[in-house]
């Protein structure tokens, strides 16, 4: 939930930029943004003091998850405690898809192609 709308603020659709970077953090992380928090605590640090899932040194068991600076910064841009410094819906999918297309082209030029033009490497974490 952004802060606005946790404050009983006037907001729009920007709103929905912030709930999609954390959605996408969740995605790429594999974990709980807030895990633990209740609304209270969730109201102090997140809303009241602007916590934000990290960003650096994230860490599941074993595994060790690094975000790219690319996406480290749309995160950022997303979760901004004032709506007007977030991008707008446009804006996000143009940062996003510009990181699908670079990711994906260095995937392909790390791993190349196998039978029938699919990836021939695994892309499970185990």
């Amino acid at each position: 939930m952004a802060p606005e709308v946790a404050l009983h603020q006037p907001y729009n659709e920007r709103v929905d930029i912030y709930s999609f970077g954390i959605l996408l953090w969740q995605i790429a992380t594999g974990l709980c943004p807030f895990h633990g928090y209740n609304q209270a605590v969730f109201q102090k640090r997140v809303v009241e003091e602007g916590d934000r899932p990290p960003l650096e040194f994230l860490s599941v068991d074993t595994v060790h998850i690094r975000l790219s600076p690319e996406l480290k910064e749309i995160l950022k841009q997303s979760w901004s405690s004032n709506w007007i410094e977030r991008p707008s819906a446009r804006q996000l999918s143009e940062s996003v898809t510009a990181l699908l297309t670079v990711t994906l082209e260095t995937e392909t030029r790390l791993w190349g192609r196998g039978q029938g033009g699919q990836n021939s490497a695994c892309c499970c974490v185990t």
